[in-house]
């Protein structure tokens, strides 16, 4: 379990983050929810310590994630970012491969191990056949997958993602919920990602964490925070939620 202990951040004015508290389930997917400015993706980037707490603790367990040297860190929580940030012309299998670099001290090359855990990745995101094509010719949904297959070959219990569904398709947004879900399922691993959609988290997540301006309005199951209630005090506007056969979807509402 990840435990936020007192947690406080700013940017250098007023604190976005105050005393905050929170847990995160293991072997649970969990989605960071709110409007823009809520401060999602800086929450996620205080968990993976790209940016440092002013006070407060951030626990995995028993340990201070703050407090660890970067490989040790690596070797807990692997990052997908919303987009391919790299520009040079690497290969599927390539950059797949980044993901083991951890695991090799000195820049050494790849070991047979890290072919076989890339090779499984690429697998189980359905871009083995991809591998030898350049990262650069991939659509969108393509590049996804990749980004996902490293961050497994990097073979952490943690995977946190910003995003990943932004710059997507409707197809393709489904796709990538539905490979997050099965990789909590079947890879037993904790999944933390930002997430615009509420009907995404709604119907995908296993936990939701609701934030507004910094605060924490809402943190547990899907249904019962995301209510037209919360949803209207939150985001401004009224809804409603539907069913429709085993999905339900909340649906904005005319003033």
């Amino acid at each position: 379990m990840i435990t936020l202990e007192g947690l406080s951040f700013s940017y250098g004015g007023d604190p976005l983050f105050e005393n905050m508290t929170l847990s995160i389930f293991p072997g649970q997917f969990t989605a960071f929810l709110g409007p823009n400015g809520s401060g999602k993706t800086t929450l996620l980037r205080l968990i993976l310590g790209l940016l440092k707490p002013q006070s407060g603790k951030i626990k995995l367990k028993d340990q201070d994630l703050i407090s660890l040297p970067i490989n040790k860190r690596a070797s807990l929580l692997s990052y997908v970012p919303q987009n391919m940030e790299n520009t040079y012309d690497f290969t599927v299998e390539e950059t797949v491969l980044m993901g083991r670099y951890h695991k090799r001290p000195d820049w050494q090359r790849e070991t047979g191990e890290d072919i076989l855990a890339a090779g499984k990745a690429m697998g189980l995101m359905e871009v083995d056949s991809l591998r030898k094509r350049s990262v650069r010719s991939l659509s969108g949904g393509e590049r996804q997958r990749v980004l996902i297959a490293r961050a497994l070959a990097q073979e952490t219990p943690m995977i946190l993602l910003d995003e990943p569904t932004a710059f997507l398709d409707l197809r393709h947004q489904h796709s990538i919920m539905k490979l997050l879900r099965q990789i909590t399922e079947n890879e037993k691993k904790t999944v933390i990602s930002v997430v615009h959609d509420l009907n995404l988290a709604l119907n995908y997540a296993d936990r939701v964490v609701l934030l507004e301006r910094g605060s924490l309005k809402g943190s547990g199951l899907p249904g019962d925070v995301l209510n037209p209630v919360e949803v209207e005090q939150v985001y401004g506007m009224k809804t409603e939620l539907i069913t429709r056969g085993s999905r339900t979807f909340i649906v904005p509402l005319d003033d």
